[in-house]
């Protein structure tokens, strides 16, 4: 028998959890209970499980246990008992949501709200501060203590309840998942609130009559709650689905129907000689999803049509946490410290810096640091995705929504990162145009794919990061200023090397242990590293070790270097000795109009000058040749629409017959405004 430890920060919460888990997994695994204290000071650990409720229990436990014990971290839920206490409250009440502080305040509260209780306003209150003395209710999870006297009717709920996804999940972690659905699923599943009891308990005998109404169905009929379990199901779909389980109550959707999980609308499956058509449907109450319902029927047709609708091939998810930040100094300990407190919130989050200083490191150990955590990170960036496909990736498309497009269409990175996080990095890269759509979807909540007549509702947290000055490009117009206000709610600026020295040494040895290479620095070598500039900063750092373990040495001496590295290798330009050859106006009058194509245009220009300094002169044909190697999305289309712009604006040249095309001192202008800051050097 499987042996778990139950670990909580207080014995009493640790003994409540043991007992609630014992209810439903007590004869699949031994399990003891532990203060934090006490499983600290364990000299060994027989358990090969641990049950934390809290993430800063989590990693002490795994500090403590090491490689020696999975760590689980269970999320808690509300009882139908629980739901049910609630309803003695008139509606349009006001109540106080009593409870020890204000992060349990709020996660109760969400909770509630998740739960459908919308119909009485809540108050956090933690026994400290003033609230409204008129409030006459009071909501709590066996906080008596912390009840104002002037209260007159108070709703005890009792502890919060561990979520049923969680004990799924232990379940099939140690390996008894098959026989829990079996056996106890579907008597838990009554016990456990769902947004499907709301939709159907509305009225008494609704739900009963509803079964009744789905066993003289032909179909198959599935429900699916909120949770991806299966709610209900009428006799047809059992009998269907017997070649993959006995029993379809109370189980996870994605293990009866992997097809489902990577797939939308009308698809096929086979179970032994019978094909079954799949159909799903939301389930909703207004413009609140409840759950889907699954139709199954049989096709004796042959397919008419091959199902081809992969969400994404790419991994989505999280790797860094704050425990992997390497750094010494005051400045990176400060840094973590703050981003660790804005991960505990579901705030917008702007993350800038130099290049090479961490700022998806941090992103993702946010992420993982958030209740978010158990969904997708899907990661962009915002300057390598070409203009006109930018939009298409974020939002996705309907089928046929333009020609190569793929006939299933296509899922956004926004539904993929549905109550999840999004990273948007270089986000001062984003179109004009873009950017509008983005604010209208940060502040509704809801996206329209590309070609679609609906829009889709979506729960996501976004981290956004650049290495460009974002105020500095509002005033300049480059940059809208209500989304710089809407995703700048928490700002994180991150330091360059040269700012934390301290870090410099600790990282080096750090990349190169990773290279499995012993070495060490001489004095004088380790003088160089501290003396020079890093302007990639870790990057280049990282750079570097490798390099230097190419040698095969033990001992770094100066020697190692390479020749040409000296303390400034970033030939920096003098800003202000740049004298621009154009007007303000123009230069900010081609960057607004043409804000979609300014990645096409800064190719075209960059060409353009490289062959000008070959004495070479390029015509369509050569130039889409040498940026088709790296950007095969570029067609001559592109390359002819460029050039003409540009030869309108008087950047390039255009030459008579076959002459070619060459840049002009104004398009060297604005190659140099589009690929520098004017408050510094930023090679893109």
């Amino acid at each position: 028998m499987k042996k778990i430890a139950i670990i909580a920060t207080e014995k009493e919460y640790a003994k409540y959890l043991k007992e609630t888990l014992e209810k439903y997994i007590g004869k699949y695994a031994q399990s003891n209970e532990y203060s934090l204290e006490e499983f600290e000071s364990l000299m060994t650990i027989e358990e090969e499980y641990g049950i934390v409720a809290s993430s800063d229990v989590m990693h002490r436990v795994r500090k403590k246990a090491g490689v020696d014990m999975e760590v689980i971290l269970i999320s808690l839920s509300l009882s139908k008992m629980q739901m049910k206490m609630l309803e003695a409250l008139p509606k349009g009440a006001r109540a106080l949501l009593v409870n020890i502080d204000y992060s349990h305040c709020m996660r109760l509260m969400e909770l509630l709200y998740n739960g459908g209780f919308s119909d009485v306003e809540l108050f956090p209150y933690f026994g400290i501060g003033e609230y409204d003395r008129d409030i006459k209710f009071a909501i709590t999870p066996n906080e008596l203590q912390l009840i104002p006297e002037s209260i007159e009717t108070v709703i005890n709920l009792g502890e919060s309840v561990i979520n049923m996804d969680v004990l799924y999940l232990i379940a099939e972690k140690i390996g008894v998942y098959n026989e829990f659905v079996e056996n106890e699923a579907y008597e838990i599943r009554k016990e456990f609130f769902s947004n499907m009891d709301k939709l159907l308990d509305e009225r008494k005998t609704l739900r009963e009559s509803i079964k009744i109404f789905i066993q003289f169905l032909e179909e198959g009929i599935i429900l699916i709650d909120e949770n991806e379990r299966i709610y209900l199901c009428n006799k047809t779909a059992s009998e269907m689905m017997l070649p993959r389980t006995k029993r379809l109550d109370g189980s996870y959707v994605y293990d009866i129907f992997p097809e489902l999980k990577n797939k939308k609308d009308i698809q096929f499956i086979k179970l032994e000689q019978e094909r079954l058509c799949i159909s799903t449907f939301e389930l909703k109450q207004g413009e609140e999803i409840l759950g889907n319902i699954i139709f199954l029927s049989r096709w004796e047709e042959p397919l008419k049509q091959k199902i081809n609708s992969e969400l994404s091939d790419a991994p989505h998810g999280a790797r860094f946490t704050f425990e992997e930040i390497i750094g010494e100094s005051q400045i990176i300990k400060e840094k973590i410290a703050y981003a660790k407190g804005i991960a505990k919130n579901n705030y917008p989050v702007l993350i800038t810096g130099e290049s090479g200083t961490g700022k998806e490191v941090f992103a993702q150990s946010i992420h993982n640091e958030s209740e978010r955590c158990g969904f997708n990170f899907v990661a962009i960036n915002c300057a390598a995705i070409p203009e006109n496909l930018l939009e298409s990736e974020l939002f996705g498309y309907a089928r046929g929504a333009f020609t190569g497009a793929n006939k299933e269409g296509k899922v956004g990175l926004f539904e993929l990162a549905h109550k999840g996080t999004l990273f948007l990095d270089e986000i001062g890269e984003m179109p004009l145009l873009l950017q509008a759509k983005l604010l209208r979807v940060l502040e509704e909540h809801r996206i329209m794919p590309v070609g679609a007549n609906k829009t889709i509702s979506v729960d996501v947290r976004i981290i956004a990061a650049t290495n460009k000055n974002l105020y500095d490009m509002v005033k300049r117009k480059l940059f809208r200023e209500d989304l710089y206000y809407r995703i700048n709610v928490l700002p994180l600026e991150l330091q360059s090397l040269k700012e934390r020295p301290e870090d410099i040494l600790p990282l080096f040895y750090y990349y190169a242990r990773n290279a499995n290479k012993k070495i060490v620095l001489t004095k004088e070598a380790e003088k160089k590293i501290l003396s020079h500039t890093w302007h990639g900063n870790v990057r280049e750092l990282r750079n570097m070790v490798e390099y230097l373990t190419c040698y095969n040495k033990r001992i770094i001496d100066v020697d190692a270097f390479p020749p040409s590295w000296e303390e400034d290798t970033v030939i920096e330009e003098d800003a202000e000795g740049y004298e621009e050859t154009m007007s303000d106006s123009l230069m900010e009058k081609f960057i607004l109009l043409e804000g979609r194509n300014i990645s096409l245009h800064r190719l075209v220009l960059n060409v353009l000058k490289e062959s000008c300094e070959k004495g070479e002169k390029l015509g369509r044909v050569r130039m889409l040749e040498r940026i088709g190697e790296d950007n095969p999305h570029i067609t001559e289309g592109d390359i002819r629409y460029s050039l003409k712009v540009l030869s309108e604006y008087g950047f390039a040249i255009a030459g008579r017959g076959r002459s070619g095309t060459v840049i002009s001192k104004e398009g060297k202008a604005i190659l140099k405004h589009l690929e520098y800051d004017k408050i510094g050097f930023i090679r893109k």
